[in-house]
């Protein structure tokens, strides 16, 4: 088990971005024997992070010394919020780290009224899917939303097994 560290979820600034690469390759490693496997060379682009940052989607889980330890990135899509990464540094992992990133997202999809909230994930690996679900996802058929079905498809592309990979999404209640 981790040691108990105080974090601060906060909105991402510029500053933090060179720190959310290494941030994604910890958390990755949690993939390590795992269906999925670990790979090494999946990131969020800086200029995506940079591009969220600005447009204030991307928060933060910052130490005490205010360095990110996780990270969550969305953006709006077809009218809906989209949960494009959330990473926790596996130092970090097991602390409810990754929950309240997720209930920072919920806080800004009921204030900017998106009707719910979507995302890609694998159905089977406990921090994933069933990770989701315990936060009110429901897993839904990948082909119903044109911008989820295309985020499914752009995974199975980068040779995710479709078998494996799910879209989920939660109806936020204003």
């Amino acid at each position: 088990r981790n040691k108990i560290m105080p974090i601060r979820i906060r909105l991402a600034n510029e500053s933090d971005i060179p720190f959310l690469d290494d941030v994604e390759q910890s958390a990755a490693k949690a993939f390590i024997g795992s269906s999925v496997g670990y790979v090494e060379s999946r990131t969020v682009p800086q200029d995506l992070l940079l591009k969220l940052c600005h447009s204030k989607t991307l928060w933060v889980a910052a130490d005490d010394s205010n360095k990110p330890v996780g990270f969550v990135a969305c953006y709006p899509l077809d009218g809906f919020l989209y949960v494009h990464e959330i990473s926790v540094a596996q130092e970090a992992q097991g602390q409810g780290i990754g929950r309240r990133l997720m209930n920072v997202v919920e806080d800004h999809a009921i204030d900017k009224d998106y009707p719910y909230i979507g995302l890609t994930t694998f159905r089977d690996i406990r921090w994933n899917g069933p990770f989701y679900k315990s936060l009110g996802y429901k897993e839904i058929a990948p082909d119903l939303y044109s911008g989820l079905h295309n985020k499914f498809k752009d995974d199975i592309r980068k040779g995710h097994d479709p078998a494996l990979r799910c879209v989920m999404v939660k109806v936020i209640v204003n």
